[in-house]
């Protein structure tokens, strides 16, 4: 056992970073921390001090979490799990936890999502679950978690995504399910994540978007499509998109953009599309940045070379900077070759 005083507070964190987020530095940033890493456990140790706020049992070989295996850790705010064989959370595993804010289990053999896994974890913040073998969620998994803001789910083997996967899940924040294999996103699927603001479902295998596939994200900022394998994107599948300032649909498989897809959003967007043409590379780089504008029925290249403090704020997607340099106009009804751009 190592108790570890560390009054250090991690200045990243306050800027949306989550201790899943943080553990590759190995930083503390709490000050009783509990950190027993790579020493063969394989369960949870049973003398965590009671005071202990951030307890790490990463890189072990822990195959279950039994009930009550936190029970005498109210103060906990951070648990990390990651890197083990977990197989199994039986129902009440986290039960006292009742402070958790930052759980970490990527990087472990989970195949299901079950409906009591999480009970207990009402102030959880943040959840990573990527890196595991989760073929399903059951109905009402995430119901319990009511404060819940970022969800990742990056890299495990869905091929569909179900509405009944998210029932009762809270709807603010970031859903990230990148890297897997879903090809397929059923019908309201997002229908009641009114409030979610960030929803990346890049490195799929999604070949068409449809008109029904984004409805309900009125609150949604940015849609990370990237590296699928989109050829089709439906007339009005981003109308519902009434706060979008960003979609990635850079690295698919499309042959031209159709500036029609975009005239029924009610503000401005970026749109960052991949080029892969070497003859571009010393002129634009190797994304082009394209820019939506409803009012005047134009899509505009937007010069590559653009300053850090431009980039940040373009990635953002903030409108109105003085340092985007418009190269060209695309007027109503044109198209533009993207993911193989041969110009503009």
């Amino acid at each position: 056992m190592k108790e570890t005083h560390c009054p250090m507070k991690v200045p990243e964190f306050s800027r949306g970073h989550t201790v899943c987020e943080l553990m590759s530095h190995n930083i503390c940033y709490r000050k009783v921390c509990f950190w027993k890493t790579y020493a063969g456990l394989i369960q949870v140790p049973q003398n965590i001090p009671v005071e202990t706020e951030v307890v790490y049992l990463n890189n072990n070989l822990i195959m279950t979490l039994s009930g009550g295996s936190f029970r005498n850790l109210s103060h906990c705010y951070a648990l990390v799990l990651s890197n083990n064989k977990i197989r199994k959370i039986a129902q009440g595993s986290f039960s006292g936890l009742k402070f958790l804010s930052d759980l970490c289990l990527q990087n472990n053999l989970l195949s299901v999502l079950k409906t009591d896994m999480f009970v207990g974890l009402s102030d959880l913040r943040n959840l990573d679950v990527s890196n595991n073998n989760i073929t399903a969620i059951h109905q009402g998994a995430f119901s319990h978690l009511k404060s819940l803001v970022k969800l990742f789910l990056n890299r495990n083997y869905f091929t569909s995504i179900d509405p009944v996967f998210f029932r009762g899940f809270p709807t603010s924040g970031r859903l990230s399910i990148e890297s897997s294999t879903i090809t397929v996103i059923e019908q309201l699927t997002f229908g009641k994540f009114t409030c979610l603001k960030i929803l990346c479902l890049g490195g799929n295998n999604i070949a068409a978007v449809k008109c029904y596939m984004f409805v309900g994200l009125k609150s949604l900022l940015k849609l990370d499509l990237h590296t699928n394998n989109i050829t089709e994107i439906e007339p009005g599948s981003f109308d519902s998109l009434f706060s979008i300032e960003k979609i990635d649909l850079s690295f698919n498989r499309l042959q031209a953009l159709s500036i029609d897809w975009f005239l029924n959003l009610p503000r401005p967007v970026f749109l960052p599309m991949a080029n892969h043409q070497r003859r571009w590379s010393k002129t634009c780089g190797s994304t082009c940045w394209l820019y939506f504008e409803r009012a005047h029925g134009t899509i505009s290249a937007l010069d590559p070379f653009l300053p850090d403090t431009a980039c940040d704020a373009l990635s953002c997607g903030y409108a109105g900077q003085k340092a985007f340099s418009c190269k060209t106009h695309i007027k109503s009804k044109h198209f533009l070759k993207t993911n193989t751009i041969a110009s503009v």
